[in-house]
């Protein structure tokens, strides 16, 4: 049996630009708080009804924080209820809800902050539904769920994301997403990248068919570290030109267990490293006998339905012996 609402709420209509606006009154954080939202010019406006977990409690695990009680306005009925885990405090329940037409189908969905750090944040999302006029999941929502960014700017003419990342020394610092019906896809990244001297540039590169700037070999110079994500299946090519005698060092890092295979100028495969994550070096050392330029290539060792991230750098190079 659904519940019923005993009054409507005394409160303007607020769109989209309003949630930007950091007058707009949410309330302490820690009691109940009504919006009143148009989703889209045609239909009628949709309340949404905030009630923080009275238990405000830190918590570094996921837990009630509160829940959605959704109606539309002139109806006594509930629509929907939905209940809030996350990691975030309590109190930024009602102060971080924000209603923007994520998905640019023309209509407004909404989203809360879910956990954060000292320079991210990431969030729970739900898009409308027009057809049962409710909210929902999706795969959409669920990769949007696990970006933790520092910014984040929703650009409906070219139906992208991009996303910033405060990182003060070699790092990713952007990403940019195509929002598509089926989820997301990179189509963009920015790099900050530093030289032996400490010189830092930024790089950018469109992702083509998967690949920076749709290359199937990316230089490795020395100094620089390069992020990259990789699935069982794919394998990343790097170059490096290296002379006679001059001792080379590359370490890779990350949360899937990679193969490393050094080849020489010639084709030949000269080293290989199994299982990096159990060696204790993490990475390859070689000394090359000739002067020309070397490929490394890294791979997944085990097969694994789900996306890892590593980063690969080259250290400085060791001048030659006189």
């Amino acid at each position: 049996m659904q519940s019923k609402r005993p009054q409507e709420p005394s409160t303007r209509i607020l769109r989209a630009e309003d949630f930007a606006d950091p007058r707009l009154e949410r309330g302490s954080g820690l009691e109940p708080v009504e919006f009143v939202v148009e989703i889209n010019p045609r239909l009628t406006p949709y309340l949404f009804r905030l009630i923080p977990s009275s238990d405000s409690r830190w918590s570094e695990k996921p837990r009630f924080v509160g829940k959605f009680e959704i109606s539309r306005i002139g109806d006594k009925h509930l629509l929907q209820t939905i209940d809030l885990i996350a990691v975030a405090d309590v109190s930024d329940f009602t102060r971080t809800f924000c209603a923007e037409d994520f998905n640019f189908d023309g209509y407004l969905d909404f989203k809360v902050l879910s956990d954060h750090g000292a320079k991210w944040g990431s969030y729970q999302y739900w898009v409308f539904d027009p057809t049962s006029g409710k909210f929902i999941t999706s795969e959409l929502t669920e990769q949007l769920g696990e970006i933790k960014a520092n910014t984040y700017v929703w650009n409906a003419e070219s139906r992208t994301l991009q996303v910033g990342f405060l990182n003060l020394d070699q790092a990713r610092i952007g990403e940019t997403y195509r929002i598509e019906d089926t989820g997301l896809t990179l189509i963009g990244i920015e790099d900050r990248l530093k030289d032996c001297e400490g010189n830092f540039r930024k790089v950018k590169y469109k992702i083509i068919d998967g690949k920076r700037d749709g290359k199937d070999t990316l230089p490795l110079e020395p100094c620089q570290r390069i992020w990259e994500d990789i699935v069982d299946g794919e394998s990343h090519n790097y170059e490096m030109r290296l002379e006679a005698g001059q001792h080379l060092r590359v370490e890779v890092y990350g949360d899937l267990d990679l193969v490393l295979a050094l080849s020489g100028p010639d084709g030949k495969l000269l080293l290989v490293v199994e299982d990096l994550n159990e060696s204790d070096e993490h990475g390859i050392s070689w000394t090359p006998e000739v002067t020309g330029t070397y490929r490394l290539e890294v791979r997944p060792l085990k097969k694994k339905p789900v996306a890892g991230r590593y980063d690969i750098s080259m250290q400085q190079l060791r001048p030659i012996a006189r």
